[in-house]
């Protein structure tokens, strides 16, 4: 399973599919989900454009 993140509204979607990246979003319509690492939420007192952040940063450097 995999946590897909809009970087906009904040809503987490969920899929078994790894390559459902920069799809829209199913709550907001933004064009532009973000695989996330892990199933569970940043920690409460992160930002969420910070964990985004945090999170591409990290895909990256797997695929490198």
């Amino acid at each position: 399973m995999n946590r897909y993140k809009c970087p906009l509204c904040g809503g987490s979607q969920y899929s078994t599919n790894p390559n459902r990246a920069d799809e829209s979003c199913i709550y907001c319509g933004h064009k532009g989900t973000v695989l996330m690492n892990s199933l569970e939420d940043e920690q409460p007192n992160q930002p969420l454009k910070e964990a985004v952040n945090q999170d591409q940063k990290n895909n990256q450097s797997k695929k490198e």
